[in-house]
């Protein structure tokens, strides 16, 4: 048993086992007195309660047996188990926990017990590495065979780094593209120099491509600079702000510097070694080469950056044209849009309701990803539509996500980003390019509803022919204004130029 446990330490460890009421009851009767209760922990349990809790702990670590892990997989492993494990020894010593775990779990001879051994030994604290080192090689030596990843672990390659800061030098963002064989992944570090220079944030992405476009985007609408940096200058940067003090804010910060940061400092063992540290706040002049065509038309298959000049300096705003298709529509019903990449969901919202002609009088939401985002109780967790962008929900070519709109009806619209681009002189945003049929009225029960109702409006023998005419104020000699196939770009575009005279969020 560790050094310095105590009571609460012991009582914790069983309750997050899932020990029963009367157990825990009778375990806080012991108080303060430790030896009491581990010998009479033994005796209720024959000795099992610390097998119990070293399987649960390398249940942590059976993931890195599976087919198919990476060594990105297993750092990830590591550094988010040291986080948890951390939090649950409470003021225990971290180094001294965790080498008596590997001592334990090394007398299993388990295959875990060397996946887990390898992972801290590469990305563990410095107390404990040279432990789990000797502890995977006498693994290793008595015929527990290692996993494929083990043989990469720790030949991570520097691909690229980019970035830009704000214009007053307050805050700094840089991102760090690495290579595992063929997978790529992007540490992104938030650098804040009104605290005193040291790192605000840190967070990995393993889609490069879609992190790019993001920080692509975000520099244009804020009329940023977008710059690849040299190897050189990159570690220059990072380092600084390694050697200075964390200075996360908000509490996800935290919790992102307390993974990322190990595998941040591993990473920078791949990049030059400055000669020495930038601690200064980054000046304009600090930054490198401005991203060029050249710089997106490589073996990567990226496209220019919209709106920039080869300067380098975001010159125009930026729009997305979207095709947004009712799902389901039979023959499909879509508009193809033009609309600025700075909008926010509720302004793309009030757009929609006025390409498809609705009332707007019933609830909606996007769903992009794994985020949905709405406005008000929509009775599930969604982030507000008003604080986000079009840019920042798609924020790249290819990008699809989903608007819904009455969740009775359910009509439900797939939104395409086709293109990002810079706005042509003179073109007045949002317009519409092109689409095809009439929209559906509102209420008339969604897109099986509507086709019911082209149905019956197709025959005046039905029996609800005329109600349906009612329905739509319509007179039977005038039933041939419902023409489902009409469509006018002209008379989409004069309905978004009213819009336009209300700004749209």
């Amino acid at each position: 048993m560790p050094e310095g446990i105590t009571a609460a330490d012991i009582r914790r460890e069983i309750r997050e086992l899932g020990a029963p009421a009367d157990v825990l009851a009778t375990a806080e009767s012991f108080g303060e007195d430790v030896a009491s209760l581990v010998s009479w922990l033994r005796e209720v349990t024959g000795g099992g309660a610390q097998v119990d809790s070293l399987d649960a702990l390398m249940q942590n670590w059976k993931v890195l047996l599976k087919r198919g892990t990476t060594p990105l997989d297993a750092e990830l492993c590591a550094v988010e188990f040291l986080v948890m494990f951390d939090e649950a020894i409470g003021d225990l010593e971290l180094a001294e926990c965790v080498t008596h775990l590997i001592e334990e779990a090394t007398a299993t001879g388990s295959p875990q017990a060397l996946a887990m051994c390898r992972a801290l030994a590469h990305l563990g604290p410095p107390k404990i590495k040279a432990t789990a080192n000797r502890a995977a090689n006498t693994l290793a030596s008595a015929g527990v065979k290692d996993r494929p990843w083990v043989h990469s672990l720790g030949m991570a390659e520097f691909v690229d780094a980019y970035g830009y800061s704000d214009d007053d030098g307050s805050q700094q963002t840089i991102a760090l593209e690495f290579r595992y064989n063929k997978s790529k992944h992007v540490l992104v570090v938030l650098i804040d120099h009104e605290l005193g220079g040291g790192i605000k944030d840190c967070f990995l992405s393993d889609d490069t491509v879609r992190m790019l476009d993001e920080m692509r985007i975000e520099a244009l609408r804020n009329r940023l600079r977008l710059v690849v940096h040299t190897p050189e200058n990159a570690a220059r940067i990072v380092h600084s702000a390694l050697a200075q003090r964390p200075c996360p804010v908000e509490p996800e910060q935290r919790e992102d510097l307390g993974i990322y940061l190990p595998l941040l400092r591993e990473r920078m063992r791949t990049m030059p070694k400055p000669d020495r540290l930038v601690l200064q706040p980054a000046s304009a002049d600090a930054w490198e080469s401005p991203i060029a065509v050249s710089d997106f038309t490589g073996s990567g298959g990226r496209t220019p950056p919209a709106g920039r000049s080869r300067g380098g300096r975001a010159s125009v705003p930026v729009v997305h044209r979207i095709k947004v298709t009712i799902t389901g529509s039979t023959p499909p019903i879509w508009r193809r849009l033009e609309v600025p990449s700075a909008i926010s969901l509720v302004g793309l919202h009030e757009i929609l309701q006025t390409v498809f002609e609705w009332d707007g009088g019933h609830l909606w939401l996007f769903e992009a990803g794994t985020n949905t985002f709405g406005v008000g109780d929509l009775g599930m967790p969604t982030k507000d539509a008003r604080r986000v962008t079009l840019g920042q929900a798609a924020p790249r070519k290819g990008f699809t996500f989903s608007y819904i709109y009455d969740f009775g009806d359910d009509w439900r619209h797939k939104i395409q980003v086709e293109d990002i681009g810079a706005v042509e002189p003179g073109v007045t945003y949002p317009r519409c390019l092109t689409g095809r049929r009439a929209a559906p009225p509102e209420d008339c029960g969604g897109v099986w509803g509507y086709a019911e109702l082209i149905e019956i409006l197709a025959d005046p023998a039905h029996p609800e022919y005329e109600d349906r005419l009612e329905w739509l104020g319509l007179e039977p000699d005038s039933a041939d204004e419902f023409d489902p196939a009409e469509f006018s770009t002209d008379d989409v575009n004069e309905m978004l130029a009213q819009l336009v005279q209300t700004p749209t969020r």
